[in-house]
This record gives structure tokens, C-alpha cells and sequence, in this order.
């Protein structure tokens, strides 16, 4: 027997941000705001495109997801 996913049944927001590890900071800020007007009737899937960005930052962008916001790197 497989193991059931847990799947949401709300509409997806897909948003997109291209950063470094320069413009992280202003990111985190931006997610800390996205965190605070979020509405629970959606999930808000965080694509973040990079080149190159530290792991410490990738740790704390990460560490900002909540249960309805996901939190994905996309390397270009």
C-alpha cells in the first residue's frame, strides 16, 4: 500500500524572484511582508531563480516557508 500524499485543494500563486546573495536581504524582507497579507484560501509557491547564492542565505530563505507559502530555488 502507497503512501497517501497530502495534497492542498487550494489555487496554486506561482511568484518568481531573481536574486544574489546581494539582493537576499531585501528578499527576506519582501517574503516577510508576502508572509503577513497571505490569505489561507491559497498556497503561494516561491520560486526563487539563481545563479549562484550562499547556503546561509539559501537557509534562511528557506526557513521562511509557512504551510501555505513553499520556498523553491531554480538554478539558471
Amino acid at each position: 500500500m502507497k503512501n497517501a500524499i497530502k495534497q492542498s485543494k487550494r489555487e496554486i500563486i506561482p511568484i518568481f524572484f531573481a536574486v544574489d546573495d546581494n539582493y537576499a536581504p531585501y528578499l527576506a524582507v519582501s517574503l516577510n511582508s508576502l508572509i503577513s497579507t497571505t490569505s489561507s484560501k491559497y498556497d503561494y509557491h516561491i520560486n526563487i531563480l539563481i545563479e549562484t547564492i550562499s547556503e546561509e542565505n539559501k537557509q534562511i530563505l528557506e526557513g521562511m516557508a509557512t504551510e501555505n507559502i513553499k520556498v523553491k530555488f531554480v538554478s539558471v
